[in-house]
């Protein structure tokens, strides 16, 4: 049996529209397509994951916020008044007042030696905390 050129012709482009299988493939085809369809996998979960993220920090800073953000504020104060007492208590000698500040007799120190007033402190940390009450100091006898 002879098959026509019509025939052969049939049967090579059945051949490719069938596609080559993996046995008919080279190792370059098959690395390719495994690495992009690797990479559009990988893609697609990085787009998926950062949508995720900001969705979810919208929602965060619309219902969350509103709930933190006063004792957020608070930490900020607090933390402005240690940095403000820490610089208090390396003032000069000459802003500490007339009188040292005792306890137990002895002169309250700093790490550089100066003498601290407890009044000064105590008026500079009402001063910096908006008019708190501050626990009194008692005066030395």
């Amino acid at each position: 049996m002879t098959e026509t050129a019509a025939e052969q012709q049939n049967i090579i482009v059945n051949e490719k529209k069938r596609g080559k299988t993996l046995y008919d493939a080279s190792p370059l085809e098959i690395f390719g397509k495994n690495f992009l369809a690797g990479f559009s996998h990988a893609l697609g979960a990085v787009i998926i994951q950062v949508a995720f993220f900001l969705v979810v920090g919208y929602l965060a800073t619309i219902y969350l916020w509103p709930q933190i953000e006063p004792m957020m504020n608070l930490l900020s104060r607090s933390v402005d008044s240690m940095e403000q007492l820490q610089q208090t208590m390396q003032l000069p000698a000459q802003m500490q007042g007339s009188s040292a500040g005792t306890t137990n007799g002895k002169p309250t120190t700093v790490n550089n030696g100066t003498s601290i007033d407890p009044q000064v402190i105590q008026q500079l940390m009402q001063q910096y905390l908006g008019g708190s009450k501050a626990t009194p100091v008692p005066a030395a006898q």
